[in-house]
């Protein structure tokens, strides 16, 4: 992901130990580049960087193979390199654009009891805050450490796809623990406990995005050169439009809301404030007057 969103997403949630992936079709230089120059220094105490080489078989010509593989080496690989961890530690996995909120992982962290996997009710958004969608996105993002190792063979991938009750592990798991068990979720469609924020980036890394596409995420906006028009995705900012043509129905949202955003990113408006408000609609605004 763009740099910018990284550093937000770091610093929502200082405190907790990260496993980053850079996979080989970028170019390595762009996160390990800010990682070595200080820009990280803060956090870097808990960044552990797994470098991905290769391309899994048949990932070059079919994009899903090479994402799900992306999921499943970062635990694989990242995980071997992780020392003192604990089988009843909380692992995590989520996508650049999902944020857990803080507090629900302080819970997971200090309370004890509750089931596995777990999910995250994340409060839905296109290109900033402002744009919020009806409902949540239930993300299934965790298990505790032993889960992850003994159910579903430490790959993410595999805690993503909602699978543990096929997997081989999953009785013996239940027998060696005492532990039934049953996917619940961290908040409700109605109490977010975090933030999906699908193509929140200026309109520069937008277009970023749309070049960087895997081979599979079809339709693929970006082999259109009409649709990397940087007027072009302004505008769709501006008004909430989709690639496509189409422009959804969105509920209203105010930046005083609950839940809103992240409060980092609250905390610091000026700095996120094209993410936090449409800056599109205040300059039209402002031409109207």
């Amino acid at each position: 992901c763009p740099s910018g969103w990284l550093s937000i997403w770091l610093a929502c949630l200082l405190g907790v130990s990260y496993l980053l992936t850079q996979s080989v079709s970028v170019p390595p230089s762009r996160f390990l580049r800010l990682l070595l120059n200080g820009t990280y220094d803060y956090v870097r105490h808990k960044i552990l960087y797994v470098f991905l080489d290769h391309f899994p078989d048949g990932g070059r010509q079919d994009g899903w193979i090479a994402d799900d593989y992306l999921r499943t080496y970062l635990t694989r690989d990242g995980m071997a390199r992780v020392t003192g961890s604990r089988p009843d530690d909380v692992f995590v996995i989520n996508d650049a654009d999902e944020i857990p909120a803080r507090e629900g992982l302080l819970f997971l962290k200090l309370f004890d009891g509750w089931t596995e996997p777990f999910a995250i009710h994340m409060r839905k958004s296109l290109y900033g805050f402002f744009w919020k969608q009806l409902g949540s996105l239930e993300v299934v993002s965790g298990c505790t450490v032993g889960m992850l190792r003994d159910v579903y063979d430490a790959d993410g991938i595999r805690l993503r796809r909602r699978e543990y009750y096929t997997m081989p592990g999953f009785r013996k798991y239940e027998n060696d623990t005492g532990h039934i068990l049953v996917q619940w979720a961290v908040g409700s469609p109605f109490h977010f406990a975090g933030w999906h924020c699908s193509w929140c980036f200026s309109p520069e890394g937008i277009h970023f995005k749309l070049i960087s596409a895997q081979n599979g995420d079809f339709p693929r906006w970006g082999d259109y050169e009409d649709k990397r028009d940087l007027n072009y995705i302004r505008d769709l900012i501006r008004t909430g439009g989709w690639f496509d043509g189409s422009v959804q129905e969105y509920p209203p949202s105010d930046p005083k809301e609950h839940m809103y955003a992240p409060k980092y990113m609250l905390e610091n408006y000026e700095k996120y404030l094209y993410l936090l408000e449409n800056p599109y609609v205040k300059h039209e605004k402002m031409i109207d007057g």
